[in-house]
């Protein structure tokens, strides 16, 4: 099974993905579901450190991919556990972006999660089409990040994927009660793994890019928004004299 698929799974809906499981693999289930949550949560119980990060990246795709090979075996069918796990991280990041609405962090929120689910859109349909053609089988030939070592896992191209995890993160801790304002910083250390890993994307033939097909309205309402929470985070003089510059007025 590939990791590349686990990792869709969103850790905060795993009990749900497990219900109708009988009740002594549901329990074995839950503990390696219980033990994904707790190497997510260690990233925003810490300042953003990129090795951290990557470590539990590498720690999420060997844990993930079991519970994953075990949940299919168990159901014996990938194109549900497929389905389930789409809708789960739908609701998921639109509930996160709900939390963050009017905090510092909405805006590398929104993007991030949006970036994060049009990759998932593309993966999501590339199973589709392998599982369509020849059943679960093509799965075990898409690349296992599982069996990577934690430093090919810091490959820029795998940008989405970190931010993925950190998104997941700030799920989890929102649910346990965390504040979105206190997670400011972790909203923009996603953002930045996002926006460098749609660039490699991108050069490879895959566009990850949010609002592309926003109105031109829609479009300059959000960037009036991005320009006042800029000013916002700037002293008045430090305000002032970028709008006495050439670039013009941040409004």
């Amino acid at each position: 099974m590939s990791a590349a698929f686990a990792l869709m799974l969103p850790p905060a809906r795993l009990d749900e993905l497990l219900q109708g499981l009988p009740a002594a693999q549901r329990a074995t289930l839950k503990w390696e579901a219980a033990r994904i949550r707790e190497v997510i949560l260690q990233l925003v119980r810490a300042p953003p450190d990129d090795r951290a990060l990557v470590r539990a990246l590498h720690a999420h795709a060997q844990l993930s991919t079991r519970l994953v090979s075990d949940l299919i075996s168990l159901v014996g069918d990938a194109s549900g556990v497929l389905a389930d796990a789409r809708a789960s991280m739908e609701k998921d990041f639109v509930e996160l972006r709900a939390a963050f609405q009017g905090t510092e962090g909405f805006s590398a929120v929104e993007w991030t999660t949006l970036a994060v689910m049009n990759f998932n859109i593309a993966v999501f349909a590339v199973f589709d089409q392998l599982m369509a053609r020849k059943g679960a089988e093509p799965l075990a030939s898409i690349p296992d990040l599982s069996a990577m070592t934690a430093e090919a896992l810091d490959l820029p191209a795998l940008g989405v994927l970190r931010a993925e995890l950190l998104v997941f993160a700030m799920v989890l801790a929102i649910n346990g009660g965390a504040k979105a304002a206190d997670l400011a910083e972790h909203a923009e250390w996603a953002y930045l793994e996002c926006a460098a890993g749609a660039v490699v994307l991108e050069r490879d033939g895959l566009s990850v890019t949010p609002f592309r097909q926003e109105s031109d309205e829609n479009r300059a309402a959000r960037l009036l928004r991005y320009a006042a929470e800029l000013r916002s985070t700037m002293d008045p003089a430090t305000a002032g004299e970028i709008e006495g510059a050439r670039m013009g007025s941040l409004q």
